[in-house]
């Protein structure tokens, strides 16, 4: 079984857009064109109740309006280039998981990696409404062990740097605080950026909240706040822990050993192997399994 590449996400819905918006975004899709290539999803199959999860199935095309392939003319014994309107330049298989707002999908090296799969989906939903009051994001899960192991291991903080935009309906305890302010604020999207003023880096809980929410058996929501609350009520961590979850994307910039490294949330994005052309239900049920284990081990809830 040839295998690929699939990368971990979450769809976030902004403006006007709904659940039943992005839905219908799918199943009865736009036709966009970046550059020389038009983009469109195909394949589509909605499907209820696997493990008791809905999920839309589908595939990403890559396509060139124009272009050309060869074929034999058995009685010339020659190949002839003719011309093939909407070639097939790449596709992409994915799900979309609306219970988790997340999405599992195939990066195609050199011809469909995850950049350009994450913006022409976002655009084929926003070309959908033609932009009216609707944006949509494909936003990484970062694997936030090895994202915090790396943070962890800079001596000193420089600068911080986050944008993100309030989960519904789920919360991390982590960043609790930071959602509710967001909130009352009637905020659709927040950024974030500190900056050490002196050579002694930022003053960040980040680190050690992290660890006591990945280790802890049960999250201890008022040892989180003791550690956020010195740096009032730690928005920049919170923010920082709110991307890693799927909601934004942040950056950390420090030093190790007198050398400046930055630490992405984008570079550490959760992905897994599986089927080159997968079957729908298999795909569904991987990617739920793995959505859901997130989910628990880093407390995501329901309010």
């Amino acid at each position: 079984m040839a295998t690929a590449k699939y990368y971990l996400g979450r769809v976030l819905k902004l403006g006007n857009l709904t659940h039943e918006g992005m839905i219908k975004a799918i199943q009865d899709p736009a036709t966009i064109q970046r550059g020389n290539y038009l983009f469109t999803f195909t394949d589509i199959s909605y499907v209820k109740g696997v493990a008791d999860y809905d999920f839309v199935f589908a595939k990403l095309a890559k396509f060139a309006p124009e272009g050309e392939i060869e074929v034999v003319e058995p009685e010339k014994h020659v190949a002839t280039a003719v011309d093939a309107p909407n070639l097939l330049y790449a596709s992409s298989p994915f799900v979309y998981i609306p219970e988790y707002s997340g999405i599992a999908y195939q990066h195609i090296w050199n011809k469909l990696p995850s950049e350009q799969f994450e913006k022409a989906f976002a655009g084929l939903i926003e070309e959908k409404y033609e932009g009216f009051f609707v944006e949509a994001k494909v936003e990484p899960i970062a694997d936030l062990q090895t994202f915090i192991q790396r943070v962890s291991t800079l001596e000193v903080v420089y600068k911080m740097d986050a944008r993100v935009h309030p989960p519904n309906p789920l919360f991390g305890a982590a960043w609790r605080s930071l959602r509710s302010y967001i909130q009352r604020r009637k905020l659709g999207e927040i950024q974030m950026k500190e900056e050490a003023e002196t050579d002694a880096g930022i003053a960040t809980n980040l680190p050690r909240i992290a660890d006591l929410v990945l280790k802890q058996p049960k999250v201890d929501e008022s040892e989180i706040q003791r550690l956020l609350e010195p740096f009032e009520s730690g928005i920049g961590d919170a923010a920082v822990l709110m991307a890693a979850d799927g909601y934004g994307r942040a950056k950390v910039e420090g030093r190790r050993n007198e050398q400046r490294i930055v630490v992405r949330t984008k570079e550490n994005q959760i992905a897994f192997d599986f089927d080159r052309d997968p079957d729908p239900v298999e795909l569904a049920s991987e990617a739920i399994k793995i959505l859901k284990r997130i989910n628990d081990d880093r407390y995501l809830d329901h309010p």
